[in-house]
């Protein structure tokens, strides 16, 4: 009886030791594969792909983070009010409003996507002394050889 239940043991000790192991080769494997889809494009890429293929891009990421948050697109229409139909045509890549975009990402709660875009744009100090202290309300079109090339970094 003993013997039968350290067989036990071993076969139970095993088969978590097993499933850790799993466990552990996917959490792997999601952080090497998540670490290469964030690093897939640098900021210069970007520049080489079309607007096209950027909207495919941001529609692949909120069908991912849809996904990964294992929310329908039927549950997503009723946090964001967005119809499941333009939620798919968003996802697919399709052109969409920015209401619409900004909709989705308040239902699926990553409106933080967006920080980036929302920062404060510091005013540079010789344009504020320029425009006579106050920002600039409209651009010249005339640039400066220095601001020439931070266009082009």
């Amino acid at each position: 009886m003993k013997n039968n239940l350290n067989n036990l043991y071993v076969i139970l000790i095993s088969f978590y030791l097993i499933k850790i192991i799993y466990l552990l080769f996917y959490l792997v494997n999601y952080f090497i594969t998540e670490h290469h889809r964030s690093n897939m494009y640098s900021s210069s890429d970007v520049y080489e792909l079309s607007d096209t293929e950027i909207i495919g891009m941001i529609g692949e990421k909120i069908r991912t983070i849809r996904l990964n948050n294992n929310v329908t697109r039927e549950q997503l229409q009723e946090a964001s009010g967005v119809h499941m139909k333009t939620i798919g045509d968003l996802e697919n890549g399709k052109n969409v409003t920015m209401i619409t975009l900004i909709s989705v990402l308040r239902g699926l709660k990553r409106l933080n996507l967006l920080d980036r875009l929302l920062d404060d744009e510091s005013v540079s100090p010789l344009l504020l002394y320029k425009a006579g202290g106050s920002a600039p309300k409209r651009a010249t079109g005339r640039s400066s050889e220095a601001q020439k090339k931070r266009m082009r970094l």
